[in-house]
């Protein structure tokens, strides 16, 4: 399995994974993803940044997100908590496994591979979002060691979980 930056030509894979990520959210109830979201729009924005990352089984794309190396404005406002330190940092959003992969700590990749990225530039922390009821993604920031910092909430007003992890 390789990590490596998505492109255009991935896009159908990409939103392949989203869509059935979408739908395996949207069966155990949880209210993430919802309304289109994410689209093609956003995974293109997504890739002209420079952030879209896909994982690969050969040649399959399985799983997909999108990191940025710095200043977050929805991670400006905190509440119920802190942050664990006020250093730079990377974000990951919208991680998604395809289902027919998860169970294999296949995710565990992404943040593998953020963290190397983010030693390569002397940032030693990442900090993540999630849904209140997205109790799988809870789970497996909690098997990586990530740490619940309080809430925050996106541009749209939507409150999260705010994690994040030191190195």
């Amino acid at each position: 399995m390789e990590v490596r930056a998505g492109k255009r030509e991935d896009l159908a894979q990409i939103m392949e994974v989203i869509h059935d990520a979408q739908e395996k959210m949207h069966a155990m109830g949880i209210r993430q993803w919802i309304n289109g979201y994410p689209d093609e729009e956003q995974i293109l924005s997504d890739m002209e940044e420079g952030g879209s990352l896909v994982l690969t089984d050969q040649g399959k794309i399985i799983g997909t997100c999108f990191v940025r190396y710095g200043d977050e404005p929805d991670y400006h406002y905190i509440e119920n908590g802190t942050w664990l330190d006020d250093e730079p940092y990377a974000v990951i959003h919208r991680i998604a496994v395809h289902s027919s992969c998860r169970g294999h700590n296949t995710a565990s990749m992404f943040i593998e591979h953020v963290r190397q990225e983010c030693l390569k530039k002397g940032i030693h922390s990442i900090r993540i979002d999630t849904h209140d009821d997205n109790m799988p993604m809870q789970h497996f920031l909690g098997r990586q060691n990530f740490i619940l910092c309080g809430r925050i909430y996106l541009a749209s007003g939507d409150p999260r979980r705010a994690y994040q992890i030191i190195f």
